[in-house]
């Protein structure tokens, strides 16, 4: 799932920097694709960097796209402007959906790897092994 977290990121940031050069007026709200995938890359990170913290860091990033996506509903809205701001909401809010279907798989998948998962080597993931 990280590795789709940062690809989650990195489109989201280069979409809001692709808007912010595209718009006119260069307003910062241009940049809210990016600042979303900034908050979804440093979920990321810390996945990788604090195993222990992965699960909390990767609902973490799934939040993000759940947020995410809501200005896909709003772009539906105003599809009838027709402008840059529409468009790059409903490119946000899908590829928020997307992600977040991702997010949710991987979660289901990993609470049914768990259950059946025997007694003795549940939570060994987190203890330091002993030799």
């Amino acid at each position: 799932m990280i590795p789709y977290t940062f690809a989650y990121a990195v489109i989201l940031i280069l979409l809001g920097v692709l808007l912010f050069g595209s718009s006119d007026e260069r307003s910062m709200t241009a940049l809210i694709p990016a600042f979303f995938g900034i908050a979804a890359l440093v979920a990321g990170i810390l996945a990788v960097a604090k195993p222990d913290f992965r699960k909390h860091a990767m609902h973490v990033a799934a939040l993000v796209a759940l947020i995410g996506s809501a200005p896909l509903i709003m772009g539906l809205v105003r599809v009838l402007r027709n402008d840059l701001a529409t468009g790059g909401m409903i490119i946000m809010g899908i590829i928020s959906i997307a992600f977040l279907v991702l997010c949710v798989r991987s979660f289901i998948n990993a609470r049914k790897a768990a259950k059946y998962q025997p007694k003795s080597e549940k939570g060994t993931d987190t203890e330091p092994k002993q030799s």
